[in-house]
């Protein structure tokens, strides 16, 4: 009560704009009413000193600790104002309540340049808001933030059946040459040469680090991982006895410098990077790969954006097949007047290696379309890519070997079942290889459930 009648003897004997009668008994809403014209005079001192009386009279004021942890962050007193905002926080009950608060400590964090929690806070913000403007208000809050952030993280996470998990074959059937009768016979293909199935499990988290940034110009650093395994299923396990879903199991490791500047209009933007990184198969070392690479994306039309890519790769390491690559990707985005939008790509890739299996050229076309409006409650694209790989020679035939692979995939957005700015993605896929080698004979159907950020 001490903190109380300071408080209030002060407020009482303060001039305009917050001016009482000395000896006059204030009610807390008076007080409150006093705090918010504090506030939008400027006089956060005072601001500050009400609130806490408040507080003092009453701990579980909700309306004080909010007052007062805006007073605090106005001050430059960020402990205090991430305090008051916490215990605001904890005793919300409602989703106004929760949207003010988290609100209040987003504004505190991001004022201490603790701009990543900030982010947190945001999404908290959006997901309790009581109406659909004061989400889009947080929403735009949080875009704010995270790009003046110069740490971003995503993480990925998905759970998919597969049907051919080791990429195995299909037919059962390949040819081989022997090398005592030098001549090619067909044989039956057993154990993990089968395609096998089983419950594919993938998770994957990227860092970017910001150098620096101007108007039109930033660079980053970033750092990825990710980690793919299998559970087979039974009927895997009945073809190859002795395999586990581990012995398929890819992890890689990159870092990379991505450099990105846009032209003077800010209509065209330009990319150059560097990657190096290393990968693991079923758990033993299996690779190492260096990539540079040189982006553009310009407008060609009203509504249509055109992207190209050229990269280089070199890949060593003690059980990868040797190569240098060359790689060329363009992908042209072309909104449509009905709505919705059409991507088309074409992909060409050159591998040479001394070994067979890394020696080839290949080539890939695809088109997707993205519907204007929600299908069953989800937004919606499918689309179809052919490709193409030519390899000069195998062991497994006279001469060369063509892989030809069409596939389709279908892509569900459930963007309204929403929880703190991330929505379930559903993704089907199908594919066929047909190989004039059998063993590269391939078929695959899967499906994958994973998140996505809504804003």
């Amino acid at each position: 009560m001490k903190r109380l009648f300071q408080a209030l003897t002060v407020a009482a004997t303060l001039a305009a704009p917050v001016a009482f009668a000395q000896g006059t008994a204030l009610s807390p809403q008076e007080v409150r009413a006093a705090v918010i014209v504090s506030l939008d005079s400027g006089q956060h001192r005072q601001a500050a000193d009400l609130a806490e009386a408040l507080v003092a009279r009453d701990a579980a004021d909700h309306d004080a600790l909010l007052l007062s942890s805006r007073a605090h962050r106005n001050l430059g007193d960020m402990p205090t104002a991430r305090e008051r905002a916490s215990q605001a926080w904890d005793l919300s009950r409602t989703d106004a309540q929760k949207h003010a608060a988290a609100l209040m400590m987003a504004q505190a964090l991001a004022s201490g340049d603790q701009r990543m929690r900030a982010q947190f806070w945001l999404r908290r913000a959006a997901q309790h808001a009581p109406n659909d403007r004061l989400r889009q208000a947080a929403v735009r809050d949080f875009r704010y933030v995270r790009a003046r952030t110069p740490v971003t993280v995503q993480l990925s996470f998905n759970v998919a059946p597969n049907s051919n998990v080791n990429n195995g074959s299909t037919t059962g059937r390949s040819t081989f040459f022997d090398p005592f009768t030098r001549e090619f016979v067909e044989v039956s293909l057993g154990g993990t040469a089968l395609a096998l199935s089983g419950i594919e499990t993938s998770l994957g988290a990227a860092l970017r680090y910001r150098l620096n940034e101007r108007s039109r110009s930033a660079t980053d650093l970033t750092f990825s991982a990710y980690h793919q395994t299998y559970a087979l299923s039974s009927s895997a396990k009945a073809k190859a006895p002795g395999a586990k879903g581990s012995d398929f199991a890819t992890t890689s490791l990159a870092a990379g410098l991505t450099r990105r500047w846009k032209t003077e209009d800010m209509r065209s933007e330009y990319t150059l990077g560097a990657l190096v990184g290393a990968t693991h198969y079923g758990g033993d070392p299996y690779a190492e790969f260096a990539r540079l690479s040189a982006g553009m994306t310009r407008p060609i039309g009203p509504k249509t954006r055109l992207r190209l890519d050229v990269s280089a790769e070199q890949v060593r390491g003690a059980a990868a097949p040797h190569a240098d690559k060359i790689g060329l990707d363009a992908n042209l985005r072309q909104k449509l007047d009905q709505g919705g939008e059409l991507i088309w790509k074409i992909g060409i890739d050159d591998s040479t290696s001394s070994q067979s299996v890394a020696d080839y050229t290949g080539l890939t076309l695809g088109l997707t379309h993205a519907l204007a409006k929600p299908l069953w409650g989800a937004d919606i694209s499918y689309g179809l890519s052919l490709s193409s790989r030519d390899y000069p020679s195998t062991p497994f035939a006279a001469g060369s070997r063509t892989d030809n692979r069409v596939a389709a995939h279908l892509q569900m957005w459930f963007r309204d079942l929403d929880y703190y700015g991330f929505s379930p993605v559903v993704s089907l896929s199908a594919s066929r290889t047909a190989s004039n080698v059998g063993l590269y004979d391939a078929d695959a159907v899967g499906m994958e459930l994973g998140i996505r950020s809504t804003f």
